[in-house]
């Protein structure tokens, strides 16, 4: 566990989910725009970007939550660089993966973000804003994204059915994640819409704007 001295929020959790930088496996709708080497390629990028992004913010620690290989050089190398502790995601599907790393930090933690590595334009001001609004009323916080689904979410207490029933990679994950918070009964804000890279036109929007 990395050493939570001089941090913002020595108390709370920076929980990064990324997978296994692996030839044909990452970034799979990318590759279909821009081949399968390109694709890995910018997702190594991604990843190591969104790392930096994290590490420069001095909000929080870091955890590594990988999918797949843990031993990969790769993973192992930008860990280490980031002082970020490697952490296997385990769940049926990304809601249980999420539900156990937030349940999982929040156990030593006052507070934890979940980020994932497809969002370029997510800065640590965009970080901030999400600890500043757990930090006041809100039990959740989340950051939608142009294509339906959510860049981010925060928590400062974890519920498993928060993640249920979620159709995962649609256009309707934020709307459903929205209408599963109120159900329960939880209070949530919502930061400013980001978007992913996710294909060969956002990737040429990320480069243009880079």
């Amino acid at each position: 566990m990395c050493d939570s001295d001089g941090f913002r929020y020595p108390n709370a959790c920076i929980a990064v989910f990324a997978r296994a930088p692996e030839h044909g496996r990452v970034k799979t709708r990318l590759a279909a725009g821009i081949g399968t080497d390109a694709a890995l390629a910018v997702y190594r990028q991604l990843l190591e970007q969104t790392l930096e992004t994290v590490v420069a913010s001095q909000l929080a620690p870091i955890e590594l939550h990988i999918e797949g290989d843990m031993a990969n050089p790769f993973v192992r190398s930008i860990a280490e660089r980031a002082d970020a502790v490697i952490i296997a995601q385990q769940g049926a599907d990304l809601g249980e993966r999420m539900y156990r790393a937030l349940d999982g930090a929040l156990r030593h933690r006052d507070s934890v973000l979940v980020i994932g590595t497809d969002c370029p334009v997510m800065d640590a001001t965009y970080l901030g804003r999400a600890f500043k609004q757990l930090a006041s009323d809100a039990e959740v916080v989340v950051g939608p994204s142009e294509d339906g689904g959510y860049v981010l979410i925060g928590a400062t207490r974890a519920d498993e059915r928060v993640f249920q029933n979620i159709n995962w990679g649609s256009d309707s994950v934020m709307q459903q994640t929205r209408d599963a918070l109120s159900s329960v009964g939880i209070c949530f804000s919502e930061l400013d819409v980001l978007w992913d890279v996710d294909h060969a036109d956002d990737y040429r929007r990320w480069q243009k704007n880079n």
